[in-house]
């Protein structure tokens, strides 16, 4: 057993990192909130400008730009769906 794993466990449990909704985790949102905007910052997006979000993986983030890229791409995929006459496209 790691004692540096088990502390940080209990540190991780402890404040229970989930920043699904404001209520849950307050404290938690508004850092997610204040990073992105440095980051946004840092990359050079004009000031309130921009979104982000925070990927537990690279898989799923590669699964996610892929989404974001195609609705971009094909906006009306949301109401015609993956499956619609590719013909038209």
């Amino acid at each position: 057993m790691d004692p540096y794993g088990v502390c940080a466990e209990w540190i991780a449990s402890s404040l229970n990192g989930s920043v699904y909704t404001y209520e849950v985790a307050p404290v938690f949102t508004m850092m997610e909130l204040e990073v992105f905007e440095r980051m946004r910052n840092i990359i050079g997006f004009p000031e309130g400008q921009g979104d982000g979000l925070f990927c537990p993986g690279g898989s799923i983030a590669n699964g996610y730009a892929i989404s974001v890229a195609r609705y971009r791409k094909r906006p009306e995929i949301k109401e015609r769906g993956m499956f619609c006459n590719t013909s038209q496209w």
